[in-house]
């Protein structure tokens, strides 16, 4: 089992709340990590503009089967490590699970938990997040993100780029995420969860 410890400050820049950027904070990963899995292909993607929550304008969501996904977002990048953030409903009968991610802006992409011990982020690898039936999962900063590792190049506020997610009983769908400022809470992304 691969662990990544992140010293605090990027921990809180990266999956923090506003206010807590450290622009030299550094990553430290024990053990040997995984091989980049190879990126799965985009098939369906459908996005639709609805009004956003939060004084956000509007909030881009993508369907997939019984699934729908709101607002894929990423804080600009400091370090050649980011962070992927979203929320999945499911209005179906059957429950599913997130089991893989892939995009290009990395050497690889990974589902990941975060929680701080003793002053200091840990975040461990999470073979799938469930989305339960008539229910969601809400990836946000300080809890359950895709981690990008090996950004080929720095994510800028204002620029965006494609994520695909695998669902077990869904698919594969290519998303787009915007790209926020680094002090960038989440507020109208995640609607308030």
């Amino acid at each position: 089992m691969r662990r990544t410890l992140v010293s605090c400050g990027l921990a809180l820049a990266l999956l923090g709340p506003p206010g807590h950027a450290a622009a030299h904070a550094t990553l430290e990963a024990f053990s040997s990590a995984a091989p980049a899995a190879t990126p799965a292909r985009a098939i369906l993607a459908q996005s639709e503009q609805m009004h956003g929550h939060g004084g956000h304008g509007d909030v881009a969501s993508f369907a997939v089967g019984d699934l729908v996904v709101e607002s894929p977002w990423a804080r600009e990048s400091v370090t050649r490590t980011g962070a992927a953030y979203l929320t999945v409903r499911n209005g179906g009968d059957a429950d599913d699970r997130l089991i893989g991610v892939a995009t290009e802006v990395a050497d690889r992409a990974e589902l990941h938990a975060s929680d701080i011990q003793d002053g200091v982020m840990r975040m461990r690898p999470l073979e799938a997040v469930a989305v339960p039936a008539h229910g969601e999962a809400v990836l946000a900063p300080g809890g359950l993100h895709v981690m990008l590792i090996g950004l080929k190049a720095p994510l800028e506020e204002g620029g965006s780029f494609a994520l695909t997610l695998t669902f077990e009983n869904a698919g594969e769908i290519e998303v787009t995420a915007t790209i926020e400022d680094i002090a960038h809470g989440g507020a109208g992304h995640d609607h308030g969860n």
